[in-house]
C-alpha cells in the first residue's frame, strides 16, 4: 500500500481517494485512526510497483507518499 496522507473530514478522504484512483488507475481505500482518514492506494503485488507508484505520484502530481504494509 501507497499512504498519500491524512485528513480529518471523511468526505475529504473520499474525493481524494476517487481523484488518485481515476487518475492512475489503481485501487484505493481509506483507513480510520482515531479522528484522522488516511487515504491509501494498492494492494500491490510487490514493493517495486508500490514505488513505481510512488514515483508517479511526485512526478505528475508532486504528492509525497510512504510504503505501508497491507
Amino acid at each position: 500500500m501507497v499512504q498519500v496522507g491524512a485528513v480529518s473530514s471523511e468526505q475529504r478522504a473520499k474525493e481524494w481517494q476517487q481523484t488518485l484512483e481515476q487518475r492512475f488507475n489503481v485501487q484505493g481505500r481509506i483507513t480510520q485512526y482515531s479522528n484522522v482518514y488516511r487515504v491509501q492506494l494498492g494492494p500491490f503485488n510487490n514493493r517495486q510497483q508500490a514505488a513505481d507508484l510512488q514515483q508517479k505520484l511526485a512526478d505528475q502530481i508532486q504528492q509525497s507518499s510512504f510504503i505501508v504494509s497491507p
